[in-house]
């Protein structure tokens, strides 16, 4: 009976242990990171060294993450079903802030939530307009856009012939080459506004296929001084059922093209791209997170954080591609690149 009733007691003290245990990780405020992309993305990953970057010791917030992998996936079916797994994690989890990363996020899910006075929304990665999505006027929306810094590629482009005579002067002719995804489309509309002089911006070649791209490179090759690349994730391979590796693409124009490429992502050059110069993802994942603690902490302090643009940038180097063009860069943009991890052998 002792041994009984000793058992009984020490039941009841673990399940009131438990219960508080419950009840403390039900009151803390929610994060949920939720990302268009899986980790296999170079960019995903390195939004998260932001945000990591931004996170404080001895936070008192449960986050979580949550992604959608809609990168790898082929059809708009897809797409939305990863859309409806994502939805129900958000309602179930009841988040104090969404933190939601890149446009496919944005369309499927995030706009589902738009005014929700529960939930309040923190975006980054964002190409598109605010329109696109409705955030223009939404009242529990702020967050960080993803631009691509067309003075950041003249600047860089400036140092890499000033270094190397035989490209010529900064005067020539660029075009950008990518696929038919949805980013790469915003992203040529976003440069096709901006001020390129004294380079001259030729415009977008988009392309759905791996054998399609190959015939664009061979016929661009000698009409322009650089060739700009961007997205080609989505290219699909000869059975039109898959899509061609990133690496793939990026080593086989580098083998190609006659035409100086340069990547408007930092990643290209990760992929096999001699120069890449993009907007940081450190920076789109740190600002965005630094709001969402702000938020969580202070709920009115949203009408305090006026939706912000990209300001830093990030180049990178892939050292094998630059000895195949016989190319020396300028030895502050390898340090750039080493010092940011970015400096590819």
């Amino acid at each position: 009976m002792k041994k009984l009733l000793l058992s009984v007691i020490m039941l009841s003290f673990l399940v009131a242990t438990i219960g508080v245990i419950v009840v403390e990780g039900a009151s803390r405020p929610r994060i949920l990171i939720l990302h268009s992309y899986e980790t296999d993305y170079a960019w995903t990953r390195t939004v998260n060294e932001g945000i990591d970057r931004a996170k404080r010791a001895h936070m008192n917030i449960d986050i979580r993450y949550h992604y959608m992998n809609t990168k790898n996936q082929s059809s708009e079916a897809a797409k939305k079903r990863a859309a409806t797994v994502a939805k129900r994690v958000v309602d179930s989890y009841h988040p104090n802030v969404l933190l939601v990363i890149d446009d496919d996020a944005q369309r499927l899910v995030a706009t589902d939530y738009i005014d929700n006075q529960a939930i309040q929304i923190v975006f980054a990665g964002v190409n598109a307009e605010l329109e696109a999505y409705g955030y223009q006027d939404a009242d529990n929306v702020t967050g960080i856009l993803e631009r691509k810094s067309v003075s950041a590629i003249k600047e860089v482009l400036r140092l890499l012939v000033e270094s190397q005579p035989r490209l010529g002067s900064l005067k020539g002719s660029v075009v950008y080459l990518s696929d038919s995804s949805t980013s790469a489309k915003l992203d040529a509309d976003y440069l096709a506004r901006q001020e390129w002089a004294p380079l001259e911006y030729q415009g977008h070649v988009g392309v759905k296929s791996f054998e399609q791209w190959k015939q664009e490179v061979n016929r661009l090759n000698g009409q322009y001084q650089f060739l700009l690349v961007g997205g080609y994730r989505k290219l699909f391979s000869e059975d039109s059922e898959s899509f061609v590796s990133a690496e793939e693409v990026a080593q086989w124009t580098e083998a190609n093209s006659s035409l100086a490429i340069v990547g408007i992502n930092a990643f290209n050059s990760e992929d096999g791209v001699m120069l890449s110069i993009g907007a940081s993802p450190f920076e789109q994942g740190e600002i965005a997170f630094e709001r969402a603690i702000r938020l969580v902490e202070d709920p009115a302090s949203l009408s305090q954080m006026p939706v912000t643009i990209s300001k830093q940038y990030v180049v990178a180097l892939r050292q094998q591609a630059l000895e195949n063009r016989d190319i020396r860069v300028p030895k502050v943009l390898e340090a750039f690149a080493r010092a940011t991890n970015n400096y590819f052998e």
